[in-house]
């Protein structure tokens, strides 16, 4: 007499969802790490950005891809229980410029400068240095005691001259607002004043002449980088 067994193993576990968005407020901010980090059955929910990843998919996922007007779990939801604030990417045409966080809409127009191609396509804006700008209405959104900037930048000449990239700043007898900007050194650097809290910070070395370069500052109330 012959016996065969047939023994079943499953996992007990659930397919789990993770989020993606390159802005962050997300599961995580590219998509190689969802993928590395997801079990077979799990589901990717990717918001609608730029990404440079070659990711190479070895097991069985649902990956989804969303755009505005598309739950997936509240991806996009920013205006409720996000940080964000305002996004600028510039892809758009004209003197018109959008603010991408649909709930502000705290929308630009630009003057002298000229839409030009760059790190992320056609969507970049070109100053001369001189007389250029993108002025943005003030909005009491911006009025925030902690804050994190961050904007891709490429110099065309390394000289001596500051330019500013963003700022609300305001001098006086009390300094209110922020800023960034590469001042005389080429460095980048940080300004802020919110009442009685006031400081600044710069980068330990020049920014690199025509390259693309990712410059972030951060102030939490307690310290700046």
């Amino acid at each position: 007499m012959a016996f065969l067994f047939v023994v079943f193993v499953a996992e007990d576990s659930e397919a789990a969802t993770y989020n993606v968005d390159s802005l962050g407020g997300s599961d995580y901010t590219n998509i190689t790490q969802a993928v590395e980090n997801a079990s077979a059955g799990d589901t990717i929910n990717i918001a609608s950005r730029n990404y440079f990843d070659a990711v190479d998919v070895d097991k069985r996922l649902t990956i989804t891809g969303g755009n505005y007007g598309v739950s997936l779990n509240n991806l996009y939801d920013y205006c409720n229980g996000n940080d964000l604030i305002g996004y600028y990417n510039f892809d758009n045409s004209g003197t018109y410029v959008s603010d991408r966080l649909w709930c502000e809409n705290n929308y630009g127009y630009l003057s002298g400068a000229v839409r030009t191609s760059g790190f992320t396509g056609d969507y970049s804006v070109d100053f001369d240095g001189d007389d250029d700008y993108l002025a943005i209405d003030h909005s009491s959104v911006y009025n925030v005691s902690k804050v994190s900037i961050s904007a891709w930048i490429n110099l065309d000449d390394n000289d001596t001259d500051s330019r500013v990239i963003f700022s609300n700043y305001q001098e006086g007898s009390t300094r209110h607002g922020y800023k960034i900007l590469i001042n005389s050194n080429a460095e980048f650097e940080f300004v802020f004043g919110f009442g009685s809290s006031s400081g600044s910070c710069g980068s330990d070395a020049e920014i690199t002449e025509d390259n693309w370069t990712l410059v972030t500052a951060t102030y939490d109330e307690s310290s700046i980088k």
